[in-house]
This record gives C-alpha cells, structure tokens and sequence, in this order.
C-alpha cells in the first residue's frame, strides 16, 4: 500500500511541479502583462480555497478512491486544454480546472499518508510521513528540470500535452490502489450534498475546539506563503531579467533537491527539539532567503538562495503533516487536511496577488525584502503562540 501511494505521490507532483515554470512564460507568449499573468498564478488557487472543506468532507464520507479518479480527470483535460488557448484571458478557465481538480487529489493522497499504520509508534508514524512527502518531494525535484528542458527542446504547446500524459499515468495509479475512507457509507447524492453543506460547521467546530489545529493551520500558511514565492513567484521575476527557461527550471529543481534532503534529518530533529524551536528554526532562513533573492545575481547565487530556503521549506512541509495529523480524529482526517489545504490555497492566492500589488509601487527586489520581513514578523508570532501552550 505505502509503495503503491509512494507512486502515486511522486506521479501527481511530477505532474504538478511541471506545471510550475510553464504558465508564465506561456501566458507572456499570448501578450499577458507582469500583473495579469500574477493573477493568473493566483486563480489557480483562488476557485478551490472554497471548496477545500466540502472534498475533505467527502474523503471522509464518501470515496478516498472517487476523489482521486474524478479530480485527476478534471486536472489532466484542464492541463489538456491549455494549448488550444490564443488569448490568455481564456487561461483562467484551465487555472481553475487545473487548481480544482489538484486540490481533491492532494486532499485524498493527504488524508491516505496521515493515516497511522496498524500500531504504529509515533516515531515510527512520523517516520512514514516523512518517507511518503520525500515521493512528493522527488517529483518536485524531477517536473520543474523535465519540463524546462522539454520546453526550450519541444516548445511550450507540446510540453502541456506531456503534462496531461503525466496526469493521466496517475489515474492509472488511482484505480489500482486500495484504499477506502473510514467513515464511507453509502450515500445518496441528496445525503452528501447535505453533508458537504455541514462540512464547514464541522471544519469551524474542529478549529475551534483543537488548539493544534490552529496552529498547524498557522504554520501551514507560512510555509506555504514562502513555498509559493519560490514556486510562483521566481519564475516571474526570472522571466523579466532575461533568465532563460532550462535555468528557471534549474534552479527550482535545485531546491527541491535541498527539500528531498531535508527529509532525511527532520525526523530525527522533531525528536529532539520542541516544536517551537523547530518551527522558528524552519521558517527564519526561508523568510531570510525571500529577502535576499532579489538583491544577488547570477545563477550561483540563485542556486545557493535555493538550497537554503529548500533545506527549510522541504522540513517545513513535512512538519505541517505531522502537526495536522496530531491534531486529527481518524473519522476528520479529511476535514483536517482540507483546513490545511485552506491554509495552503490561502498562501498560494494571497502570495502572487500580493506581489503584484506591491509591484505597483515597488521594485522587485525591494518586493521580496518587504515580504521577508513580513514573513519574519509572522514566525515570531507562531513563536509566541508555541511558547504559551
């Protein structure tokens, strides 16, 4: 089962990962400006922050199974269409597919990986999360690199089409994989409209009442916040300095590589240190290299700003999961990853958007100072909500 979800994990991210470097050249190739194609990154997230607690909801509910075949069909014919788009205005059509159905695949393959072993140990469990997320990491690794150097090789057109054969291998993973949720029964569609309509008094109740939900909640907005400059916004800023697409990739798969690594050690640390030491020490060299990206140049320097904010942010994601699953009953496993993945959507709207409207009165470079310290106020606010519990 963990193999066959491992598969799964690295097959879905590859897909996704790929798509990271693609949409902004891509969107600039149709004559979208710096703002548009700013908040095209941001709408891809923006339609499924709403319906991130209804699919957690029927992951709980209905079919762990269902949400992984019927998303990754929406996913792969939204990616699908993306070529035959001529005017980037239509892209926010695909964006919303693309973001939709990713979402309810990521909530399901979340709330599979949370879900304890028979008599596991808390090392032992933490342990698994961390194996099954380095699947995720390894496809972020590996998409950004293939996709940046079949665009230069094959052009952007073509690249799409292979993105959308990459999500269609993971369908072929889904029907494959065992897996059933823990409270299904079975349902008329009257009764899971009903109780997709419940879901967010069951989400607000569980925030509400598990004090480390809320601060998973916290954290997992940081993260992803920081996350999202790196996959969103550097891509960007590189594509109006002239960096050329092999090396965009290049530099995201870099860190992506740092995260792989960081696995290896932040079980090991989440042993031995508090959470609040931890998470400060997560989030004060993400927040440091956001601040600095901007202010160096030539790849090297890309590179290295990359491996450090990897390092952190690969620790970071695996934190948040563990966190989330503490705070989880194993009948609102799915209700408990949709609240991170609000969080997450939340981060990944926010971010671009941000971004964009500060671009109008800054620079770029002084854009990524001003977010880095905001980011750094932020980590001494979870700080302190640590230390008083």
């Amino acid at each position: 089962m963990q193999i066959r979800l491992a598969m799964l994990v690295f097959t879905y991210w590859s897909a996704q990962a790929m798509l990271f470097p693609l949409i902004a050249p891509y969107a600039a190739s149709l004559g979208a400006s710096s703002s548009l194609i700013a908040v095209l990154i941001a709408f891809q997230a923006l339609p499924a922050l709403f319906l991130a607690v209804p699919l957690g909801n029927l992951v709980d509910v209905w079919s762990v199974k269902g949400m992984l075949i019927g998303c990754g069909a929406i996913a792969a014919v939204s990616i699908l269409f993306v070529p035959l788009i001529d005017r980037p205005e239509l892209l926010f059509l695909t964006q919303a597919g693309i973001g939709c159905g990713g979402l309810g695949m990521w909530i399901a393959l979340q709330s599979l990986m949370i879900t304890p072993p028979p008599e596991a140990s808390t090392s032992r469990f933490d342990t698994q999360i961390a194996n099954i997320s380095t699947a995720a990491i390894a496809g972020q690794l590996f998409g950004p690199v293939a996709s940046g150097w079949l665009g230069d090789l094959l052009g952007l057109d073509t690249t799409y089409i292979v993105v959308a054969g990459v999500c269609a291998l993971g369908l072929l993973f889904s029907f494959r994989l065992s897996a059933r949720s823990p409270g299904a029964i079975r349902h008329r569609p009257r009764q899971l409209l009903d109780s997709s309509l419940r879901s967010y008094a069951r989400a607000f109740k569980l925030l509400s009442t598990e004090a480390g939900m809320g601060v998973a909640v916290m954290f997992a907005f940081a993260i992803m916040y920081l996350t999202s400059i790196v996959s969103y916004v550097y891509p960007l800023y590189f594509t109006s300095i002239n960096v050329s697409l092999s090396e965009i990739g290049l530099v995201l798969s870099v860190g992506s590589a740092a995260s792989l690594a960081s696995r290896a050690f932040v079980v090991r640390l989440a042993s031995r240190l508090n959470r609040a030491i931890l998470i400060l020490s997560v989030l004060v060299p993400g927040s440091i290299a956001t601040c600095s990206i901007g202010l160096v140049s030539g790849l090297a320097a890309y590179l290295a700003l990359s491996v450090l904010s990897g390092l952190a942010l690969g620790a970071g994601q695996t934190l948040t999961l563990s966190l989330t699953a503490d705070a989880a009953s194993d009948m609102e496993r799915g209700v408990s990853v949709a609240l991170r993945m609000v969080a997450n959507r939340a981060a990944q709207s926010i971010t671009p958007l941000a971004f964009a409207g500060m671009l109008t009165v800054i620079d770029f470079p002084m854009v990524f100072v001003v977010n880095g310290i905001l980011m750094l106020g932020f980590a001494a606010i979870i700080f302190s909500v640590l230390r008083k519990r």
